[in-house]
C-alpha cells in the first residue's frame, strides 16, 4: 500500500475505533434510559391491572350481596309455604318462584364474576412481576454502565492524541477530501474487486490498478472519490 493511502487507512482505522467507543458509551446510557421508560410503562400497566382487579372484586361482592338477599327471601318464603303461615299462598308462591329464578341467575353471574376476578388477579400478578423484572433490568444496566463507562472514556481519551497525530500526517488536500467523505457518511477506503471500485462499481483502469497493487501511487476512485486499495493481483 502506498504511504499516502496507508496514512488514510490508519486515520480511518482510529476514527472507526473512536466512533465505536462513542457508540458503546451512548448505548450504555441508552440502555439505562430504555430501562427507565420500560419501568414507567410497566408501572402504568400495573396500575391499570389493579384498577381492573378492584372493579372485578367489587362486582363480585355486589353479586354476592344480591345473591345472599334473594336466597334469603327465597328461603323465608319457602318456609312460610311449607309451614302454611303465608298470608297469601298464591302471592307467596309467585314471590318464591321469582326469588328462586333471580337467585339462580345471580349465582351464574357470580360464578362468571369469580372467574373474571381470578383472571384479573393473574393479570395483576403478571404485571407486578414485569415491574420487578424491569427494575432488575435497570439495576443491571446501571451496573454495566458503572463498570464500563470510565474505562471506555479513558480509552477514548487515549486515542485522541493518536488521532491528532495521524490527522496532521495527512497532506492538506487529503484532509479536505477525507473530511468531505466522512461528512457524507462514506468510508474513505474502497477495495478494488476485479476491475471496479467495490463501493461504487466504477471501473478502474489497468494502469491505476497496477500502480496501486505495486504501491507506486495513491489513487482515488474517479466515481466516489474514495482511496482505492488492492485486494487482488492486477490483471495482466
Amino acid at each position: 500500500m502506498h504511504p499516502d493511502t496507508a496514512r488514510i487507512a490508519a486515520l480511518w482505522e482510529i476514527d472507526h475505533a473512536i466512533e465505536g467507543l462513542k457508540n458503546e458509551i451512548k448505548r450504555l446510557y441508552a440502555d439505562v434510559e430504555a430501562a427507565k421508560v420500560a419501568i414507567v410503562e410497566a408501572e402504568t400497566a400495573l396500575a391499570t391491572r389493579e384498577k381492573e382487579l378492584a372493579a372485578a372484586k367489587e362486582h363480585e361482592r355486589a353479586l354476592s350481596r344480591k345473591l345472599a338477599m334473594y336466597v334469603g327471601q327465597r328461603d323465608r318464603t319457602k318456609e312460610m309455604l311449607d309451614t302454611g303461615t303465608a298470608p297469601d299462598y298464591g302471592a307467596a308462591k309467585k314471590q318464591y318462584e321469582q326469588c328462586a329464578a333471580i337467585a339462580d341467575e345471580t349465582e351464574s353471574e357470580l360464578l362468571g364474576a369469580m372467574e373474571a376476578s381470578e383472571a384479573a388477579t393473574t393479570a395483576r400478578d403478571a404485571a407486578t412481576a414485569r415491574v420487578a423484572e424491569e427494575k432488575q433490568r435497570l439495576a443491571s444496566a446501571q451496573e454495566i454502565r458503572k463498570s464500563r463507562d470510565h474505562g471506555l472514556r479513558v480509552e477514548l481519551e487515549n486515542k485522541a492524541p493518536v488521532r491528532e497525530e495521524r490527522w496532521k500526517g495527512l497532506h492538506p488536500d487529503d484532509r479536505t477530501q477525507y473530511a468531505n467523505l466522512i461528512r457524507l457518511g462514506k468510508e474513505p477506503i474502497a477495495e478494488i474487486r476485479g476491475k471496479t471500485c467495490f463501493a461504487c462499481h466504477t471501473e478502474v483502469g489497468p494502469q491505476v490498478r497496477t500502480e496501486i497493487a505495486q504501491a507506486k501511487a495513491s489513487h482515488r476512485c474517479r466515481g466516489c472519490q474514495r482511496w482505492l486499495i488492492a485486494v487482488e493481483p492486477p490483471l495482466p
